[in-house]
């Protein structure tokens, strides 16, 4: 019984999760490792290869 609840707990959890991740990429939220390199340098490394 008691697992069975717990499973439930999980998925609530996951689903609030879900909507969360939807609500922050409709205000412009950004996810993800940022970028260390500028621009200029990935241009300047193209270059060179």
């Amino acid at each position: 019984m008691l697992s069975a609840i717990s499973q439930f707990e999980t998925e609530l959890c996951s689903e609030r999760q879900i909507d969360g991740i939807a609500k922050a990429k409709e205000r412009g939220g950004r996810f993800g490792q940022q970028k260390r390199l500028t621009e200029q340098q990935v241009a300047e490394l193209q270059a060179r290869r």
